[in-house]
Order: structure tokens, then sequence, then C-alpha cells
């Protein structure tokens, strides 16, 4: 199952899609050595009719523990009073591994896999291992295969300073964000959808919906707040599980900073609501808005920024035929061995 769907068996389809065409068996045995035990005969033997069927051999691989975390449900954290956020959300947590799934560029391919389960997972966003790193997934909401980049926790009366370039792997506890071009491997024609979430103790309301606007897709990939404006906000979005807020959909405005990304009151309705995530430097708001800058930072609140990234196979690809080393060569050569990747050399 190279690359997602390769079974292949000394030969190699040029079509992807008919690399999973014929049936296969692939067995590995290993001897070890004893100076106690003798060895009997191990493994089925493989009749005729079990190569010629139809139908793939049934994969008896499960997740193997490459990492353990705890995992956070979909559903994002709850501002439990007006001083401090809840703990964590309810569930229980589970380990999280890349386990069986085939190495993937994005969540949404790990979704488009089979992976159904959120937590933090191994991404490969060029398909080179140099490009590995950590993401939490968001494997329910919405279809899943969210990648977070948003996650501020904030409690009421603190004013810390935002961490950015930093990935944020809970969103529950997370105090971090990104901006998708920091991470080595996408371009703005990746990003698909961009989802923001937001919830404070102030008020009962939740912001959470989906956009596939193109500046708002370029703030998320950049934090360029180039061609913000109103427009942006107001038309094209769809409500998510939740979503009570007055914003998007009465937004009149927006910051048009250079850098202020989804950080810097992207939205609002001007002296009523805003989305604000320590802009101006104090002002922590969902959906509602502060006269006074003194108290912007009153109350706690949570948010969230999801991007779904476009499915796409970026792993190398075999060569059409395997090199054949000389006689003279027990090993690989160095150069060989620089070209060796995952499931060949």
């Amino acid at each position: 199952r190279g690359q997602g769907k390769r079974w292949e068996c000394d030969d190699y389809f040029s079509s992807f899609s008919d690399s999973n065409s014929r049936s296969t068996v692939h067995l590995v045995y290993v001897r070890m050595s004893s100076e106690h035990f003798e060895f009997p005969s191990m493994g089925p033997t493989l009749s005729p009719s079990k190569l010629s069927s139809s139908a793939a051999p049934t994969s008896v691989l499960t997740a193997s523990p490459t990492k353990s975390v705890s995992s956070s449900p979909s559903s994002p954290p709850t501002v439990a009073d007006s001083k401090a956020p809840s703990s964590s959300p309810t569930g229980t947590p589970t380990s999280l591994q890349l386990g069986s799934a085939a190495p993937a560029a994005s969540c949404a391919e790990l979704r488009a896999e089979g992976v159904t389960s959120s937590g933090t997972y191994d991404i490969y966003p060029t398909g080179e291992a140099s490009s590995e790193v950590q993401m939490y997934c968001d494997m329910e909401t919405d279809g899943g295969g969210w990648m977070l980049t948003y996650a501020y926790n904030h409690d009421a009366d603190k004013n810390d300073p935002l961490n950015p370039d930093t990935i944020p792997l809970d969103p529950s506890s997370g105090y971090s964000h990104v901006n998708l071009n920091a991470i080595n491997g996408y371009t703005v024609d990746d990003v698909e959808e961009v989802r923001l979430y937001c919830q404070t103790s102030n008020h009962n309301r939740i912001v959470h919906f989906k956009t596939s606007n193109d500046v708002i897709k370029g703030m998320a990939f950049s934090g360029s707040q180039k061609d913000n404006r109103a427009s942006n906000w107001n038309t094209g979005f769809t409500p998510l599980d939740g979503h009570s807020g007055n914003l998007p959909a009465w937004a009149n405005g927006g910051l048009t900073s250079s850098s202020g990304g989804l950080w810097e009151v992207p939205l609002y309705k001007a002296y009523k609501y805003d989305w604000s995530v320590r802009g101006q430097g104090k002002r922590w708001e969902c959906d509602d808005y502060y006269s006074s800058l003194s108290d912007a930072n009153s109350h706690s609140t949570v948010h969230l920024v999801y991007v779904r990234v476009s499915t796409r196979v970026t792993f190398s690809m075999p060569p059409t035929e395997a090199p054949t080393p000389s006689p003279v060569e027990s090993t690989y050569s160095n150069e060989s061995k620089k070209k060796c990747w995952w499931w060949w050399c």
C-alpha cells in the first residue's frame, strides 16, 4: 500500500488508479538465532485460488505507537464562567498515532485515507521526511480534515503577548498561531477553506463558520489583510454547529494591516461586535465590543482558526525499473542512499 494505494509485487503500474487492481500477497518472516530452539515451518500454504481471487487480501495492520498524545474532541472548549474557560472539553482522552495510515501532506489527506480520530499527527507537506511537522487535525467537524492554525485560550484579566510562528497542538489549551506560509510545502492555492470559532464568558453567543473567500484564505496563509473588506465576511460564509453570533453576517468593516492576519480585528460591526485576538494590544473580543480599552481583556475568551488544505499526492514516485547493483557491490552507493524514501531505494 505504498503511496496509499500501490499493491505491487515485482511489477509496477504507471497509472496510480490501477495500482490496486490485482490481488497480492506479501509476507515477511524473521529467523532469530538460538542455541536452544529449532524453528518449525511458519505461515500458511498459499492456494492458487488465493492468488486468482479478485478481492484484495484483508489488511491486518493496526496502529503502532509512534507517539502518544491526549486528544481533544473536535468540539471547541467551553467558557465556563466569567473568570476562566473550562480546563478541558468533555470526552475521553485517547492515544492517537499515524499507525497504518499512509504518509500524508495534510489533515485532509489523512481523512481521505480513513483516519477519523481527532488529535495530533505527523504531516509531510512536501512529501519529504525533512518537511515533517506535527499538526492538530480535527477529523470530525464538517467532514473533518481541518488543520488547527490558531488556538488562543485567554483567561480573564490577563493580556499575555501572542505567540506567533508556533503551531498549536491543542484547541482546548493552546496559546499560539501560525500562518500557513511558515510551513514549508504549502501555497495559498492549497487552501480550500478557513474555519473560525470563538466564544467568550461575556455572553452566550458562539461564532462558528467557514468560508472559501480568497482574501480570507490569503490572510490565513500569509497574515496580510490586504484587500480586506466587510463583503469578504458577510457573504458566502457557511454557519457551522453551534453558531449563534451576529458576526460575520453583520460585519461592516475590518482592519487592513499588512501583518494583522486573523488576530488584529479582521472583521467587526463598528462599536458593536468585534473578532479580536489581542487586537490593539489588549482587545480580547468575540462578537462583542468594549468602549473602554482598559476593560477589553476582562472576560475569558477562546479563539480557534482551522484551515482545510486540498488533498494531493506529493510523495516521490518510484522508478519504472529497480536499480541493479553490480556484482562487486554488496551495498548501495552513497548516491543511491540519497534517493531512498520509505518504500523504495
